[in-house]
């Protein structure tokens, strides 16, 4: 399923592999060559537990904030480092996040909706969202 956006000539796809030991929950990097042809894919972010990303935005470091369910919303700088983790405080009602926008003037207010009580959530973060195409 295509979740992300081209972003310096690479496109980010939300993937489920299944391998020898379950399934692997991830992000894939999909670089676009010049002709639009696809190549050397490459899992960029892989997270641990049953359940995996599932939610995805830009950020405008080209970074990625993914929901991780279970665990909350992490951002990953352009390298796919961790950087930050957004979670709630009540952990018991709000812990299938499973979307997250940004917005505000500035962009850096995360709108997070949880899954199981139809909550939701918002949180400011250090990184802005990027600018989606055309609205720049």
């Amino acid at each position: 399923m295509i979740v992300g956006a081209a972003v310096h000539h690479v496109l980010h796809v939300r993937a489920l592999d299944r391998g020898c030991c379950g399934s692997v929950r991830g992000r894939r990097r999909l670089p676009i060559m010049e002709d639009g042809q696809v190549s050397k894919t490459g899992s960029c972010i892989q997270v641990s537990g049953g359940v995996g990303p599932d939610g995805i935005e830009m950020a405008a470091d080209n970074g990625l904030y993914v929901c991780h369910l279970n665990v909350g919303v992490w951002l990953f700088d352009a390298h796919m480092l961790p950087t930050h983790l957004i979670y709630s405080a009540d952990r018991a009602r709000h812990d299938h996040i499973t979307n997250v926008a940004l917005g505000g003037a500035d962009l850096k207010t995360a709108y997070m909706t949880d899954a199981m009580s139809g909550d939701v959530l918002m949180a400011k973060v250090p990184v802005a969202g990027k600018k989606l195409f055309g609205l720049s």
